[in-house]
């Protein structure tokens, strides 16, 4: 069979019935087993040593998935309404090569999908190419990234070591101060805070939509934070030049996304791909 052909059939197979798509992908590495030699691919850290390098580096991160990707599409998303200047932030961010702030990446994007739950994996497939043309423009292929989905093990992986991830998380904080930055309402209905180990806990809330549209007053909130203190931004896309800025005045800025919602869903053993359950909705 061609590639050609492989391909108008995963076309057709998308369109009635993705329980195929695994046996189509299969025969397609083989197809193009010629043309792998050729591919070049971003060097993506795991999960597990990305954790392992954000408890013993204490370097910041920030994080680009699929929000930040449209935005640089374009495109506006349900947390952020397009807007230039920030799609311009989006894009220094992710060109950065500054070594003390880690640059995430969708790993999954670039590498197998075997581990990955259907929903995610079918979602991936099915934008991946849209969105690597949002990333590849913008970074250094021989630079080292990771992952952006290291906030999001519980709603991605089928067989992993949730127990240890979480624990892992929170060794980057244990017993340290940290001052969160997060939508208004972000807490109000989480039951188990991954971010009760820590030696204190300050708050300062900005808008759980549209937050860019106050960058100024919430980074100069955030500028009064004493630099031995972590700051952990939970503000969707703002999150990201929030970091990198806080990042270049000194501080440990970490753009940690859904983790305190992943945490408490695990805590609840609440599963994040059930039908009824709106995961990435807005708080």
């Amino acid at each position: 069979m061609s590639l050609k052909k492989i391909i108008k059939q995963l076309k057709f197979i998308y369109r009635f019935d993705d329980s195929y798509i695994d046996n189509i992908v299969n025969e397609l590495k083989y197809e193009i087993a010629d043309e792998i030699n050729t591919l070049t691919v971003p060097r993506i850290m795991t999960v597990d040593k990305t954790l392992d390098s954000l408890i013993n580096d204490r370097k910041s991160i920030c994080r680009f998935g699929d929000g930040e990707l449209n935005l640089i599409n374009g495109k506006s998303i349900i947390f952020q309404s397009f807007n230039d200047k920030l799609q311009q932030r989006l894009i220094e961010v992710l060109s950065s090569k500054n070594d003390q702030v880690m640059i995430g990446i969708p790993r999954i994007t670039f590498c197998s999908k075997q581990n990955i739950t259907d929903g995610n994996k079918n979602f991936w497939r099915k934008k991946g190419n849209r969105f690597r043309s949002a990333i590849l423009p913008y970074i250094d292929i021989t630079r080292q990234y990771y992952p952006a989905e290291v906030t999001l093990a519980y709603s991605y992986y089928i067989n992993y070591d949730m127990n240890k991830y979480f624990s892992k998380f929170r060794q980057i904080w244990h017993q340290r101060d940290i001052v969160i930055i997060t939508g208004k309402t972000v807490f109000d209905k989480i039951t188990y805070n991954i971010f009760d180990n820590a030696n204190s806990v300050e708050y300062i809330y900005g808008p759980s939509r549209d937050a860019f549209d106050e960058y100024e007053n919430i980074l100069n909130k955030a500028l009064k934070t004493d630099k031995n203190k972590i700051i952990v931004a939970i503000l969707g896309p703002t999150a990201k030049p929030l970091c990198y800025d806080l990042a270049l005045k000194g501080y440990q800025a970490l753009d940690l996304g859904h983790i305190a919602k992943s945490y408490d869903f695990y805590k609840k053993n609440i599963k994040t791909d059930t039908k009824n359950v709106n995961f990435f909705d807005p708080d």
